[in-house]
């Protein structure tokens, strides 16, 4: 369903369906997943739906495998934006989506789907989840995550060699050739959009706490405003 942005808006104020889209983004490994999930389960009863951009990236199977390991897949240009956009306004309207599946071993999406349906709490994650300004004026709170670059480096690392498939000398040099300049240029301009900004260098802990804080306040203010709207 194509709509665009304030007939979208206005469809979601009538419906009253989603209370609340969270949006997750910063550099590589610096904790975005984490601090998604954890925030999820905690809102778990109330009803949420988690959008991961990774299974948003491009479909590159009409390319040889040698070329396709060669693509800058950290540039925003590598994620299929206006699928991710889509997907979230068909939510916001009560729709059910079909979420791809992306296989990071072969650079595909393969044919099976995951269904995300219409929840209180929309979670979007990843690295480029702010690139898109008509997704990004969709977000109630717009949070960057961020963690010293030495340990986001190691966590990279260990989740691509053992979840991913890759080698140790494949990821190094993905990090020194894309990932690095690719987070300068991209992604650390938006941390000043961010309305939150929170670091897991020294702990998952705080940085937990002070995100679900901030949604536990926008819960409250939109219940005070309910209230008086009543009255």
């Amino acid at each position: 369903m194509k709509t665009n942005q304030n007939a979208v808006k206005t469809e979601i104020e009538m419906a009253g369906r989603a209370l609340l889209v969270v949006g997750i983004g910063g550099p590589t490994a610096s904790g975005k997943t984490t601090l998604a999930r954890t925030l999820a389960e905690k809102y778990r009863d109330m009803g949420v739906c988690l959008m991961d951009q990774d299974s948003y990236y491009l479909d590159r199977s009409h390319l040889p495998p040698k070329q396709r390991e060669a693509l800058n897949f950290d540039e925003p240009y590598a994620i299929d934006h206006n699928l991710f956009r889509s997907h979230l306004e068909s939510l916001l309207i009560g729709q059910v989506v079909q979420k791809p599946v992306y296989d990071f071993v072969t650079h595909t999406r393969t044919r099976q789907f995951q269904l995300l349906h219409p929840q209180a709490l929309i979670i979007l994650e990843g690295i480029h989840c702010f690139w898109d300004r008509r997704a990004r004026a969709l977000m109630g709170l717009k949070v960057y995550v961020d963690a010293d670059p030495d340990l986001r480096f190691i966590r990279r690392l260990q989740r691509d060699i053992s979840e991913r498939g890759r080698s140790a000398e494949s990821v190094i040099a993905q990090y020194m050739n894309t990932v690095r300049p690719m987070q300068k240029r991209y992604i650390e301009p938006f941390q000043d959009r961010a309305d939150l900004v929170v670091r897991t260098t020294e702990s998952f802990g705080r940085a937990t706490g002070e995100l679900i804080h901030a949604v536990a306040e926008h819960f409250s203010l939109r219940a005070a405003r309910s209230k008086i709207l009543v009255a």
